[in-house]
């Protein structure tokens, strides 16, 4: 589904006023910063040279896909579900892996364009994708015939499962978890777009939270740092610019508020026009029922492969 997306299925969505499309399943990315074009970039963590990143991977349950942005520029896809952003890398002082909670993602035309023409290596009878950059997982891989399952799951043993076996083990972990994706810390979006590239974007309710709690946004401690300010975080992690809850605040309401929707369309096609009543349908809906779907259906799609 997200890697056939592209500027001629955006104007087919656009003349159908379809700007919402409800999807199941599961999108990996393997790897943030060669899709972004930034896997030649010099990157320090404490002052001290960046040796080697060993793994850079997004991987969500996505819930639904939508059109999303403002009428003066190109539209963007925004997927939302549960996921996490997964990094690891070797510097002076050692090895660091860190995971970060994501809500969403929000990819740009330029960075479709380049999931939509990569080099596919599986494409079967199913909706699985396979490409040099991305994989897609339907849900629905179980319900097609026995046959099909055992041969798609053993694809994806060899290709995706074994390689990528750490992303899914936590992305369980958190979707287990009652604690994670909590819905008092907002929305956090991991952008592609060209004014917020590469940050995890981020609304006032974390900075509140993480000013009342003066506590983490993730684990480790140590990698996010309160700015003097109280208002800007530093993600102390190659790649990751640093993100504002006022200023990534302002983006999201501009950007995902007013959508080519003139807002955003919840259940039943309801169109929700508020900010709080969007945050409280991707927060108290859409994540859950994400979340419950992947903790049912994942030992069925894996086969018990991780």
């Amino acid at each position: 589904m997200v890697s056939y997306v592209s500027r001629a299925s955006f104007n087919e969505m656009i003349s159908q006023h379809s700007y919402t499309r409800n999807v199941n399943l599961l999108f990996l990315i393997k790897d943030w910063d060669n899709l972004m074009g930034l896997n030649s970039r010099r990157w320090l963590y404490r002052g001290k040279e960046i040796e080697q990143i060993t793994r850079n991977w997004v991987i969500i349950v996505a819930s639904s896909i939508r059109l999303v942005g403002t009428t003066l520029e190109d539209p963007h896809l925004l997927i939302i579900g549960p996921g996490i952003y997964h990094i690891a890398f070797r510097y002076e002082g050692g090895l660091v892996v860190d995971s970060r909670e994501i809500t969403g993602i929000v990819l740009s035309p330029r960075v479709l364009d380049v999931i939509s023409s990569a080099k596919k290596e599986y494409e079967g009878a199913t909706d699985l994708v396979l490409n040099e950059h991305t994989v897609e997982i339907p849900f629905s891989i179980v319900e097609k015939p026995l046959s099909v399952q055992e041969y798609e799951r053993g694809i994806l043993a060899v290709k995706v499962f074994t390689t990528f076996k750490d992303a899914f083990n936590e992305l369980e972990k958190r979707c287990n978890d009652p604690q994670s994706f909590p819905n008092e810390q907002g929305l956090k979006i991991l952008s592609s777009h060209m004014e917020f590239a590469n940050r995890i974007l981020i609304g006032n309710e974390l900075g509140e939270w993480a000013k009342r709690k003066v506590a983490k946004y993730v684990d480790p401690p140590e990698t996010l740092k309160l700015a003097t300010s109280a208002r800007a975080y530093i993600m102390d992690i190659p790649g990751l610019i640093i993100s504002q809850p006022g200023i990534d605040e302002a983006f999201l309401t501009r950007f995902l508020i007013q959508g080519f929707a003139g807002g955003y369309v919840g259940d039943n096609s309801e169109l929700l026009r508020s900010s709080s009543e969007i945050k409280s349908h991707i927060l108290e809906k859409e994540i859950p029922r994400a979340r419950a779907r992947y903790c049912r259906t994942k030992g069925s799609i894996a086969g018990g492969l991780f």
